[in-house]
């Protein structure tokens, strides 16, 4: 079933992991459970990690802001851990739209 949060183009490609994106959080209704707001108030509450996108299998796409320049993670929940997808949201964007 295909509606606006879902991606055309699914695949992304990281440094150590490939996934498959399932759905961008909401940002319009934050109290919904898959907005934004409330996943990060669960999984990366005084992080500075803000998910934005959930994957098939679960993991969580986060904008990281750790460096002087934003960088993409994918958070993994079987082994709580991050992994580096792309240096930049935009990388992941080009990736995404030419597959």
């Amino acid at each position: 079933m295909h509606d606006n949060s879902s991606p055309d183009a699914r695949f992304f490609y990281g440094e150590k992991k490939q996934g498959q994106m399932e759905r961008l959080l909401r940002i319009g209704d934050l109290n919904a459970e898959d907005s934004v707001l409330k996943v990060y108030e669960k999984r990366f509450s005084g992080t500075r990690y803000f998910p934005f996108a959930r994957c098939v299998d679960g993991d969580i796409l986060c904008h990281d802001y750790h460096g002087e320049t934003p960088s993409v993670v994918c958070w993994s929940q079987d082994e709580g851990q991050f992994s580096v997808v792309k240096r930049s949201f935009d990388r992941v964007l080009h990736y995404l739209r030419f597959q």
